[in-house]
């Protein structure tokens, strides 16, 4: 079976969720990669959390997320951020394992390592 998937990408007033809103119209899966940063960030870093969080991906994980995990080796934060990586690859592939048509959306999927 052919698997198809797309990265939706941009700014966060780009309306990356309108387009997969759109997809999963015509039959595509969507994978909302915010939604799981914020899940993420609850569970594994809740100091870091806040309830509007998801309005501020973007800049929460540039600003805070990656400066604060990546730089704190003492508490063995460094970790998180390769965890944060691990969990988003992932979750596309289990996705993308069940579904031929899948749209990874969001400002944090921009955030894939190299």
């Amino acid at each position: 079976m052919t698997r198809n998937v797309i990265l939706i990408i941009g700014d966060p007033t780009d309306e990356k969720t309108s387009l997969s809103r759109r997809l999963e119209a015509r039959g595509w899966a969507a994978l909302h990669v915010d939604a799981l940063y914020v899940a993420f960030i609850q569970s594994r870093l809740p100091e870091l959390f806040f309830p509007r969080l998801h309005d501020f991906v973007a800049p929460h994980y540039t600003h805070i997320f990656a400066k604060v995990a990546g730089n704190d080796r003492q508490s063995g934060r460094r970790d998180v951020v390769s965890a944060w990586h691990s969990l988003l690859l992932e979750a596309i592939l289990s996705a993308s394992s069940s579904t031929p048509l899948l749209a990874v959306e969001g400002i944090a999927a921009s955030r894939l390592p190299g």
